[in-house]
């Protein structure tokens, strides 16, 4: 057999027989008849939680207070606007923005591999990227800046290569023009 508490007996006796009047004021300030519900449950919930259940003279008053109560705060919950749908301009506005930790360690290596690669390519090469990609020059500043390339003739000279008349530029070689 099971046996049953003083405070389950006293709770069976005489707060459970008055169970349809909690749900009928639960249902006048719930929605719908499962919230009602809801309501009376969590009236129950906070009568067990109760150590001196023995003071209460009135239980059928005491619990339908309850449920008024229960009922109130879950209607202020409900008006309340949920923190992140509050402000959501404000708070996009004051995001912080600054990379996390692994993001920075990532830019970090992804720059040192860049700047190593950049400085293995040849001089020449090297001041090219660096001016078209850090100084954002486009190539024909980059041209005037570094002058023509060693291995190519002068306009003049790349015509008259071009015409036939080879022998009259290329005295010393081409790579000394």
């Amino acid at each position: 057999m099971i046996s049953v508490s003083e405070a389950d007996r006293w709770f069976i006796d005489q707060v459970l027989p008055h169970a349809a009047a909690y749900l009928r004021q639960a249902r006048r300030w719930a929605t719908d008849d499962d919230a009602a519900r809801d309501i009376v449950q969590e009236a129950y919930v906070k009568v067990i939680g109760i150590a001196d259940w023995r003071a209460i003279a009135r239980p059928k008053a005491y619990v339908l207070l309850i449920v008024r109560n229960v009922a109130i705060d879950r209607l202020r919950q409900a008006r309340l606007t949920p923190f992140d749908r509050r402000g959501d301009d404000a708070l996009l506005v004051m995001e912080d923005e600054t990379p996390d930790a692994f993001a920075q360690l990532a830019g970090r290596q992804r720059l040192r591999i860049a700047r190593d690669a950049i400085a293995a390519l040849p001089t020449q090469r090297r001041k090219c990227v660096e001016m078209r990609k850090f100084h954002d020059l486009s190539n024909r500043q980059i041209a005037d800046r570094l002058g023509p390339p060693m291995k190519t003739p002068p306009p003049a000279d790349r015509q008259r290569l071009f015409s036939g008349s080879v022998p009259d530029v290329v005295v010393g070689g081409l790579a000394d023009l």
